[in-house]
């Protein structure tokens, strides 16, 4: 044993502090020891440091160094180098690199800008910084001022030149940052703009500048619009000069106009003068010889614009002759005494236009003599108007009234020189008017009286009636009120009598005759003083009741009712009516007549049938009601099913009314309230519980009613139960069977069997038996798949038991042969278990079971389980197994003796096999990981092995080393590159193992993250780094948090390119951000700098001139930050004139004594931000004097209030207290420089208050004070009234209520006095004439006079338009074609005005309005539920109004259709819908009408009616109607012969690879198609896998080549049948591989075959020959071994007799191959070398034998 010294190793050499600056790419210690063959370590402070990306440690000789790379300020610290006896200790300092970060940025500046300014922010606060211009060191001056603040430094280059553009710098102490000051030359105006003047509509107008370059760029603006060369303006440039020419100048034009150049901008002001122009203008006018004036009217565009008439060049003023006249806008010049000398032109000149027109004067045209009044009867042929005029065949225009008349049937207008002739013909009372000549110039007007025509219109008319009837009565109207008129009978003149009675009122006059016999049928007439009318009294004998109706009583559903009457006349007609519903004979009603009796029979008795009936003969009519009690139904009771000891049985029925009586019954005993019967009463259901239920139970059940009574059974069946049921059972994975049994409590029940809520049926995996009270469910070939839960249900019961399914506890591998030599120190078998932990047991030679010892160690290790063997004998050479709770793994151990000499040969001995156990397994690395590492095991210790790298044989090397160690073999592979990435072999004597090196390419970052700076609230930051692959896979982070693209945070990728940028800066945001990819991870800080902002800004502010003080204010988001104020660009001091104030986050800036000059913009500086705002100064605007106070008396025409401004033509705002004051009729706003004046108009008292004059600033305030004067404030106004009005009242209003103030009434001239018609009330103010009792002779005009003033108005009396008779309600019935309305109006053709409700009607196609005479109709058609209204018609002064009834339609919405049914289908039916909810119907097949009964279900759903047809039938087959009210709908039921199965289909079975399988079923009828499916919905057609056929009666369809996924259901569907079967396909048992030949020499101790079956478990029969191996032979010759899908047969003790054909038979196939054994000589006991010496010469003579029989098997026929 070899003994190690350790040997001190010391330091010669110390370490020294290293100094370095953020951001070097590396700092190194370096330190020497005493041994250059020692290691040393290093450290950081006390962590051991290794070499890896940031640290290198390097050995150079004694020397050893530590390189850190990539330093930063965390690198500072100590570090220390220590030996195995030494140590030494040295500090590393970091300098914080002091960086730009922004750096300066290039600068633009103008020529005389106040200042420029260049900024950059230092990576450390408060860092030193040097400025320079060029290279030249700047310094603080008036010139340069220098600003440092934390982060920030800023150079001020103030008062710019063109001299100051250079390049600046700022240094810092490791850093310098360069920008350029650009200075621009600046480009300003000499001279700028100019005011410019112009009038509206001029066609140009001009501003010009010149600017101090030439041809310099400028633009420009019309206020704030920037402007462009086009037709309205005209831009030009000449060298310096600009111009603007503005075209077509308007009013909006007047506006500011900027010429704006790069730096500066000059603006001035285009006003227009507003065009006074006329519009319109002058027209021609035309007078006549001798008019008393003729008049020219302009307007202007410009209110009281001067303007000069002229006639034709003269100068016109006022004069008696002429009148000129201006009222605002319009001018007005009169001429008077018109004479042909007039006829001329004339001109109105403004200021800038002039207007020119022509008076034309024409001869006059007069009458001599005129028109004089006419007179003319009603209906006379014609009358007539002449005239003659002073020029023959003048032009001459006639008129009636305004209207003209030209030449027609009724006008004749006739002209003979000056003589002029009208016609009229066919004289009317309208006729009766006006009527006027007129000439050119003149008009002559006389009037045409028409008397009234006394007629009879309308006349009379022949009246009906009937004897005894109490009176009949003649009416006829008259054209004139209260006209004479004479009654006849025949030709004898009536007078006033009991028999006779003559009315007359107004228009009316009628004749009454009483007491009606039949002899007053005869003529009647009626006379006037020029007309006679007459007519016919046609008197019919009375029919009558005796006696009359009376009222019936009914119950609902009963069969029928019936009323009864007589008639004092035979067979006489009589009209029966429900209401006012006319009856016909229908299948609901019956109508008799049997000589006087007249019956009704009403059918089918309904509540809705409660209503009075009448019986109407010609002449009278009798009433009577049917009272019809509800019927108290029940809905019909249903049989119940119960089964034994259930809780409770119950039978339910509804019956038509809620919450009344019922009384149950069992059988015919009442049934109470008690423990076993329980009757409750819900609304309508009514329910009885039976409980518990019991055999006995089983009975009639029965529920009556007042009217009804259902019965129903209820049917008590045995229960079926389990006794015992079910229980669970345990088996194991992959067993042949389970078992699950139950009894029940009848023998030879049927049940169910389920697996969950599978239903499960016989099948190969399922097998149910059932013997008497027994029931088994066998489960076979168990599976993980069957643990669940097993049910098993009989008709009332069910039991529910689990299989709970184990495990198998199996060998993956097994046990393999192993071979040893003996000696050996130990041999092993290992095998893996399926579960971890599994127990085991070791046997040897089969049976012998195996403990541990010092032989035998049993090792265990999760699934892993070995034997190891130790002091290997040949005796240890036999059989080894292993067994688990289910399995058991055998192999042999081969032990090898040691006594043969390596030229030894043996037939029967194996050599030892060099093997690996494990192989080589796969390896991963990373591109440049230092060494990856494959490493295996072989079965033998310090084996020679050879290490490959695809083909090429491996050497130790730098790159790789190849170790050993005992049986452990391992390849290092060292700097791992990609092209390592390959497959790498170990190769012994006897076996090879390969695997490969997967390398993955390194993502590494170069450059990674670097710190950044942000500012709170900055708009982003962005991190980014580059990966040393494109596009690769990276992840964010925020500290620990991980980052995804959101609102904050937006990740790109761009190549190699990978970038964070981070939204929205806030404080929070100041952490570490790292970046990593698959292999690395880079990090850096965000600094994050709190924003100094302002919040709320500076905002814009105005002062008036002379003002105190203004005052700027801002919050700063900081308290106490630093500002800087600046006007303009010049920093603001605290002075006399500004005071500067700060108050926490406030910060004022307050401006004293505030001038013009003051005007300009501010603004206030933070360290990051700056607000700026501006004040605007106005000057002031004064009053200078203002207002004074102003009298008046109410109605003056106008009051004046005048005062100066201090500016001219400033604005003011007129105020009457605080309403502002406009330009109107009432008030007249005039500014005449300074001179500002309100002029009041028409004079009121609330005219008296305060009025204000304010200018912008200022405001003047004077009273004006109105005397009242006593008036009448609201004068008379015409009354209208109608005729018969019970008053007319006028009213007016006097200005005051004083005593003064008393009123006189006049009619026409006439002074009023109170009386019975005239009553006169003063109240207050007001005054009235109440004028009572209002007739047509009280219209004309009534006026009231006060002490000043007098007011008149008229009365107009209008004669009254009434209804007599007025409107009656109408009744109609949806969608009829017309319902009418008429009433009579007092007057004929008077207007009248229809409403539907409240909306008016107009002619139209629903609505149709007729006047004839004084009968109106309206007519609506296409009548509609919505017009049920209140329609009214109105006449000037009544209106009538009744109701239009219209009853809902019952018709159909969806009517019957044709039904198509099979013979003996279960039901048809027939469905509609009707328009109407719940309305009534009745169902009819053919002719015949349905009830309710086991054949027909009528059925009612709201608007749906059913007409129900069970148990279907050929004879069913006819048209059924369903007949509403108004409707009838009619269907056909067709009933087709049933097509059935006489034999359905049966199951069929077959073995997967048949060639065919067949279905066949047997239909009722030949000849009929049928279609086949599979899975019930799948259609199968005609081809290759399916044949189809029919003959006669039968069908059939027939599979081929069968399939396993053809097992399933198949269904032969006929027109109305359909019958199914499934096919159980069985999956056919083959081998695969099957036997192979074997090979053996006699006295082999076995011989094995082995098979392979598709199916496990599968069963097999093993043959010698055609025997059959179990049942002939003995075991101990023959082991039959089945394991899952192996199949083993091993022959034992082998002889030449066992050679022959062995094979393996499965229920399907099967499988042979031949024992081929082979002779063996015995040997006899001798020595080594003879034994040697006949094995050689067995084999020689063996291969010689081999060689002839070869030699001879493939010699040439010939030959042999």
């Amino acid at each position: 044993m070899r003994t190690s010294i350790l040997v001190p190793v010391t330091l010669i050499l110390a370490l020294e502090d290293q100094y370095a600056i953020e951001g070097d790419e590396e700092a190194t210690f370096m330190c020497a020891i005493s041994d250059p063959e020692a290691e040393v370590t290093w450290y950081r402070e006390s962590e051991a440091l290794s070499a890896d990306d940031k640290y290198d440690m390097v050995a150079e000789g004694a020397r050893r160094k530590l390189v850190i790379r990539d330093i930063h300020t965390k690198d500072q610290t100590k570090y220390s180098c220590a030996s195995n006896s030494d140590r030494t200790e040295a500090n590393l300092f970091v300098e914080a690199f002091v960086d730009f970060c922004p750096g300066l940025e290039d600068q633009y500046a103008i020529e005389q800008d106040a200042q420029a300014q260049f900024s950059c922010k230092m990576t450390q606060p408060d860092a030193e910084a040097t400025w320079f211009w060029n290279e030249q060191k700047i310094e603080k001056s008036e010139k340069y001022e220098i600003l440092a603040d934390g982060y920030e430094h800023t150079l001020i280059i103030k008062d710019i030149s063109l001299k100051d553009e250079l390049s600046y710098s700022c240094a810092s102490k490791h850093r310098k940052t360069t920008a350029k000051l650009f200075v621009e030359a600046l480009v300003d105006f000499c001279p700028g703009l100019e005011d410019q003047y112009a009038i509206e509509q001029d066609a140009q107008a001009q501003f010009s500048c010149q600017m101090t370059q030439p041809d310099a760029e400028a633009t420009w603006f019309r206020k704030d619009q920037k402007l462009e060369n086009s037709e309205k303006y005209e831009i030009l440039v000449d060298g310096y000069d600009h111009t603007l020419i503005i075209k077509d100048i308007t009013l909006k034009d007047e506006l500011s106009y900027s010429c704006a150049s790069k730096h500066r901008k000059t603006t001035a002001k285009l006003f227009v003068e507003a065009l006074i122009d006329f519009c319109p203008g002058l027209e021609d006018q035309f007078a006549i010889e001798f008019d008393a004036q003729a008049q020219f009217f302009c307007k202007m565009t410009k209110p009281d614009a001067e303007a000069t008439w002229y006639r034709e060049e003269e100068k016109l003023e006022n004069s008696e002759k002429y009148q000129i006249v201006v009222n605002g806008y319009d001018h007005y010049l009169t001429i008077k005494d018109i004479r042909q000398e007039d006829d001329m032109s004339y001109s109105c000149a403004s200021k800038h236009r002039k207007t020119t027109a022509k008076l034309i004067v024409g001869e006059l045209v007069d009458f001599s003599p005129g028109l004089e009044d006419q007179y003319a009867l009603e209906n006379d042929a014609q009358a007539q108007f002449s005239c003659k005029m002073t020029q023959p065949d003048a032009e001459a225009t006639w008129y009636k009234a305004d209207e003209k008349i030209e030449n027609s049937e009724k006008y004749e207008i006739l002209a003979d020189g000056y003589d002029h002739t009208l016609i009229i013909k066919d004289i009317q009372l309208k006729d009766e008017t006006s009527y006027s000549c007129e000439s050119r110039h003149r008009k002559t007007t006389a009037k045409l009286f028409v008397e009234a025509l006394l007629d009879f219109r309308p006349g009379l008319e022949d009246r009906y009636a009937i004897e005894h009837d109490a009176q009949a009565q003649f009416t006829c109207q008259m054209t004139q009120s209260n006209a004479e008129a004479t009654w006849y009978k025949d030709d004898e003149k009536l007078e006033g009598s009991e028999k006779y009675q003559i009315i007359m009122d107004g228009y009316e006059h009628a004749l009454i005759i009483k007491d009606i016999r039949l002899e007053d049928e005869t003529s009647y007439s009626c006379e006037c003083k020029h007309r006679k009318t007459t007519a016919k009294l046609f008197v019919e004998e009375l029919v009558d009741f005796c006696p009359g109706l009376e009222d019936q009583h009914a119950l609902e559903c009963d069969a029928q009712a019936q009323f009864s009457c007589k008639m004092t006349k035979p067979d006489a007609e009589a009209t029966w009516c429900k209401a006012d519903e006319k009856i016909e004979n229908s299948h609901k009603y019956e109508i008799i007549v049997d000589g006087y009796d007249h019956t009704l029979i009403i059918k089918d008795i309904q509540l809705k049938d409660e209503t009075s009936y009448s019986c109407a003969s010609r002449h009278r009519k009798t009433t009577a009601k049917l009272f019809v009690e509800a019927l108290l139904d029940i809905r019909h009771l249903e049989d119940q099913y119960a089964v034994e000891n259930d809780m409770q049985a119950q039978f339910m029925c509804q019956l038509t009314q809620p919450d009344v009586p019922a009384t149950w019954y069992k059988n015919d005993e009442i049934l109470e309230n008690s423990d076993k019967y329980k009757i409750v009463v819900v609304g309508f259901v009514h329910s009885l519980s039976i409980r518990p239920v019991e055999m006995e139970d089983a009975a009639s059940y029965s529920c009556a009613s007042k009217h009804r009574k259902t019965t129903a059974q209820l049917y008590v069946e045995a229960l079926l139960d389990f006794c015992p049921g079910l229980q669970d059972q345990y088996a194991i994975e992959y067993d042949a069977q389970a078992q699950f049994s139950c009894k029940m409590n009848k023998p030879d029940v049927e049940v169910t069997w389920y697996k969950n809520q599978e239903k499960l049926e016989n099948s190969k995996k399922y097998e149910i038996i059932m013997d008497g009270h027994d029931h088994t469910l066998i489960i076979k070939d168990i599976r993980h798949d069957d643990d669940t839960t097993y049910s098993c249900a009989s008709k009332h019961r069910k039991t529910t038991a689990k299989l709970i399914v184990g495990e198998l506890v199996d060998f993956c591998p097994g046990l393999e042969d192993q071979y040893a030599l003996e000696h050996d120190a130990q041999a092993q078998f290992s095998c893996k278990m399926s579960e971890s932990e599994a127990k085991a047991t070791w046997y040897r030679d089969g049976d012998t079971r195996i403990k541990p010892s010092e032989k035998y160690h049993v090792l265990v290790d999760g699934y892993d389980h070995s034997l190891v063997i130790k002091d290997i004998r040949l005796d240890d050479q036999t059989s080894y197994s292993c067994e688990s709770k289910h399995r058991k793994t055998t192999a042999q151990l081969f032990v090898e003796g040691t006594d043969k000499t390596t030229d030894e040969v043996s037939a029967h001995v194996l050599l030892a096999l060099h093997d690996f156990c494990p192989g080589l397994e796969d390896q991963y690395a990373i591109e440049y990981d230092a060494q990856a590492q494959f490493s295996c095991k072989m079965t033998y210790p310090d084996a020679e092995v050879t290490w490959y790298k695809d083909d090429q044989k491996l050497e130790n090397s730098e790159k790789y080393e190849i170790l050993l160690d005992g049986h452990n073999h391992y390849l290092i592979i060292k700097d791992v590159r990609m092209d390592d990435h390959t497959t790498y072999s170990c190769e012994s004597k006897h076996r090879k193992t390969t695997a490969k090196l997967f390398v993955e390419e390194l993502i590494d970052f170069c450059p990674g993250l670097e710190d950044q700076y942000a500012i709170e609230y900055d708009a982003q930051a962005q991190f980014s780094c580059k990966t040393t692959k494109p596009n690769a896979e990276t992840t964010w982070y925020k500290g620990d948090q991980k980052l995804e693209n959101s609102d904050k945070y937006e990740i790109l990728v761009d190549g190699y390119d990978h970038t964070l940028i981070i939204k929205d800066i806030r404080m929070d945001d100041d952490t570490v951000y790292s970046c990593e990819s698959k292999h690395r991870k880079t990090s850096a800080l965000l600094f994050v700098e709190a924003l100094v902002d302002f919040c709320p800004g500076l905002e814009d502010q105005y002062a008036i001139e002379y003002d105190d003080q203004a005052q700027f204010s801002c919050k700063m988001t900081q308290p106490d930050a630093e500002a800087t104020w600046c006007r303009d660009d010049v920093k603001i001091e605290n002075s006399e004139k500004y005071e500067i104030l700060v108050d926490g986050y406030d910060h004022t800036l307050v401006i004293k004594d505030i001038r013009l000059e003051d005007e300009t913009s501010y603004s206030c500086a933070s360290k990051h931000r700056k607000t700026t705002a501006k004040m605007f100064v106005e000057a002031l605007v004064d009053f200078c004097p203002g207002l004074e106070d102003q009298y008046a008396i109410e109605k003056d025409a106008q009051a004046q209030f005048s005062c100066k401004m201090t500016q001219s033509d400033a604005k003011a705002t007129w105020f009457k207290d605080d309403e502002k004051i406009e330009d109107s009729e009432k008030y007249e706003i005039i500014v005449d420089g300074y001179d500002h004046s309100l002029t009041i108009k028409d004079i009121q008292l609330k005219d008296e208050t305060s009025y204000s004059c304010v200018s912008k600033h200022r405001t003047t305030t004077a009273k004006l004070f109105v005397e009242a004067l006593v008036d009448l404030s609201q004068g008379l106004t015409d009354q209208y009234a109608v005729e018969g009005d019970a008053s007319a009242v006028f009213a007016c209003e006097m200005s005051t209520s004083a005593a003064d103030s008393a009123a006189t009434w006049y009619r026409e001239e006439d002074v009023l006095e109170p009386s019975d018609k005239y009553e006169i009330r003063a109240d207050g103010n007001i005054h009235r004439l109440v004028i009572k009792d209002v007739k047509t002779v009280d219209e004309t005009h009534y006026s009231c006079a006060s002490k000043h003033r007098k007011t008149t108005a008229n009365l107009y009396v209008e004669a009254l338009l009434d209804f007599c008779p007025g409107l009656e309600d109408q009744y109609a019935i949806e969608y009829d074609a017309q319902a009418q309305f008429s009433c009579k109006m007092t007057l004929p053709n008077a207007e009248a005005t229809w409403y539907k409700d409240e909306e008016k009607i107009e002619y139209s196609e629903k609505y149709e309005i007729l006047v004839d005479g004084q009968v109106h109709s309206l007519t609506i058609k296409d009548i509609r539920l919505d017009d049920d209204m209140s329609y009214s018609c109105a006449s000037k002064h009544r209106k009538t109004t009744a109701k239009l009834f219209v009853e809902a339609l019952a018709d159909f919405r969806q009517g019957l259709e044709d039904q198509h049914a099979v013979e003996g289908d279960e039901k048809a039916q027939f469905s509609c819908e009707m328009s109407v909810f719940d309305s009534p119907a009745v169902w009819y097949r053919e002719e015949t009408k349905l009830e309710a009964s086991s054949k027909y279900q009528l059925e009612q759903d709201g608007n749906f009616h059913y007409l129900t047809i069970r148990d279907v039938v050929k004879e069913d087959q006819t048209n059924y109607s369903c007949e509403s009210k108004h409707r009838k709908s009619t269907a056909n039921l067709f009933v087709e012969a049933l097509i059935s199965f006489e034999q359905g289909l049966e199951d069929q079975y077959a073995i997967e690879g048949d060639a065919k399988s067949t279905f066949t079923c047997e239909m009722s009828q030949p000849g009929e198609s049928a279609t086949w499916y599979r899975k019930d919905d799948e259609e199968l057609q005609e081809n290759d896998k399916y044949k189809m056929s029919a003959v006669g009666n039968l069908h059939t369809l027939v599979i081929q080549d069968i399939l396993l996924d053809d097992q399933t259901m198949y269904t032969c569907a006929s027109r109305h049948r359909k019958t199914s079967a499934k096919l159980y396909v069985e999956g056919v048992i083959d081998f695969e591989p099957g036997l192979e030949d074997q090979y053996a020499v006699e006295f082999d101790k076995q011989a094995k075959f082995s098979c392979k079956m598709t199916t496990t478990p599968a069963e097999a029969t093993w043959y010698r020959g055609e025997d059959v191996i179990e049942v002939l032979y003995p075991s101990d010759k023959f082991e039959i071994i089945n394991d899952g899908y192996e199949h083993h047969l091993i022959i034992k003790d082998i002889k030449l007799t066992d050679q022959t054909v062995y094979t393996c038979a499965s229920k399907h196939r099967k499988t042979s191959a031949n024992l081929f054994v082979e002779g063996t000589f015995v040997v006899y006991k001798c020595d080594a070398a003879l034994k040697v010496l006949f094995v050689a010469a067995c084999f020689c003579l063996r291969f010689i034998v081999l060689f002839l029989c070869s030699w001879i098997i493939f010699l040439p026929l010939g030959d042999a």
